[in-house]
């Protein structure tokens, strides 16, 4: 396949992508996350009790998404349009991920490209403002790293800042 045609078809599904994510924060658990993510930079810790329970203080509290807090946080300093900006740039970097692992294992790029088209509008719930997206990215940058690690060795030690992350 051509490589303009290639682009093209990313290109569309970039865009399909924009138009059908929603612009506004539509998830409750956002502003949660965001809020967390200011308290551990402000702290410069990750809380072991949560910080917004009223009736139990000092409930613990285990928070595995504390990056991902944190991250919500920084671009949201950044202002309404740059957090809904890197939320679909998140989401955008898998699934062209996931087009390149597809790519890898031989499949056409049309069909792929339209696969992930056609189960867009069903996904679009789950494009919220939650850490839950960054496995888009994970999962096939994951594929990508042991695909690539079978013929170059010292690869195989990319997965262990991945599980970390």
């Amino acid at each position: 396949m051509r490589p303009k045609v290639t682009w093209l078809l990313c290109g569309l599904m970039l865009a399909a992508l924009a138009l059908l994510s929603p612009r506004v924060m539509v998830d409750p658990d956002a502003l949660t996350h965001i809020a967390t993510g200011r308290w551990i930079a402000e702290h410069r810790s990750v809380p072991a009790h949560d910080p917004f329970t009223f009736p139990r203080p000092q409930a613990r509290w285990h928070n595995p998404e504390w990056l991902g807090d944190l991250g919500w946080y920084s671009a949201w300093r950044l202002g309404s349009v740059p957090i809904q900006t890197v939320k679909l740039g998140v989401i955008g970097a898998g699934l062209l991920l996931v087009v390149c692992q597809a790519r890898k294992l031989g499949a056409s790029v049309p069909i792929a490209v339209l696969l992930l088209l056609f189960l867009m509008p069903a996904s679009v719930a789950r494009f919220t403002l939650r850490n839950h997206i960054h496995a888009l990215w994970l999962a096939p940058l994951y594929g990508l790293v042991i695909h690539a690690a079978w013929r170059h060795r010292r690869l195989w030690l990319l997965l262990l800042p991945l599980g970390w992350m």
